[in-house]
């Protein structure tokens, strides 16, 4: 999973009262502000591909595509903005709340599914008939997941709502795809794929193979009565032939068909087409 980006949530205090609509005409460019109480300011960051909340009581967030590093930066900017207009704000309680990756983890190979569900470990989700079913697997030893809490409810990775302090899980797919919720760090985001890896590995689909093969050798086979395509046996429809009747449908060598009419020929000292018209007219 190494170049693919991630996602982060954090949040920080600037630990004074601040007047969003004073801010969002004079000291940001690129946001909005509802007119109603309760409303945040909303800026958009495009150097960072994030987007950052302000409250009027301090509270500072920022959710997007970007590295933890460039999400501390970000709120310490829009900090020491806010104190450039004169605002007395102090920079406290940066936090990491989520991070984890843009793109779900795709294995190499089938999973069972159903049997993937019936780990010790696992439980299975599926609200209704229409919802793909899922199996979500704790990583346990990463974050907080060793100990023992369980996930309550479902996860909403649009509303971005997860579950505090329940440790890094996996949410496995019919198809595989599997995503990782909880992590803090992609430190924790590669153990959690450590962990969760080898379980996958175990339920994976194997491949069938055709016991006339032997021992599983793959090479393509000659086999008696079938013809090949594109170097892959053709499998015949229907019911299956007995073995006279796959002898019948072998095709007779030329030279089966012409050697015993020369030698017929040279006996009776005659031309070969005059010898087919005997042949044909004692037929007849």
């Amino acid at each position: 999973m190494d170049g693919v980006p991630v996602h982060v949530q954090a949040e920080a205090d600037f630990c004074c009262g601040l007047d969003l609509a004073r801010l969002c005409s004079r000291a940001f460019l690129n946001c909005e502000l509802a007119r109603h109480a309760q409303a945040t300011l909303v800026v958009q960051l495009r150097r960072s591909r994030a987007c950052m909340k302000l409250r009027s009581n301090g509270e500072a967030f920022i959710s997007g595509t970007c590295t933890v590093e460039e999400a501390r930066v970000a709120l310490k900017k829009a900090a020491r903005r806010c104190k450039l207009f004169g605002w007395p704000v102090k920079f406290k309680n940066f936090k990491v709340r989520l991070v984890r990756w843009m793109e779900p983890y795709r294995p190499e190979f089938p999973i069972d599914i159903l049997a993937l569900g019936q780990h010790p470990s696992a439980e299975i989700r599926q609200s209704s008939a229409s919802q793909p079913l899922r199996v979500l697997l704790p990583c346990t030893g990463v974050g907080a997941a060793h100990a023992g809490v369980r996930i309550e409810g479902s996860f909403e990775v649009e509303g971005e709502q997860e579950t505090p302090d329940a440790g890094v899980w996996a949410e496995v797919s019919a198809d595989g795809r599997t995503r990782f919720h909880g992590a803090l760090s992609v430190e924790e985001l590669k153990q959690a794929l450590d962990v969760i890896a080898p379980i996958l590995e175990d339920h994976r689909i194997q491949d069938v193979v055709d016991p006339r093969d032997g021992d599983g050798d793959r090479q393509p086979v000659q086999r008696r009565g079938l013809g090949t395509r594109k170097g892959l046996p053709l499998k015949r429809r229907g019911a299956p032939l007995s073995r006279e009747a796959m002898e019948l449908e072998e095709p007779v060598p030329l030279g089966m068909l012409v050697d015993p009419l020369l030698a017929a020929s040279a006996a009776a000292s005659l031309p070969l087409s005059a010898l087919l018209g005997q042949v044909t007219e004692k037929q007849e």
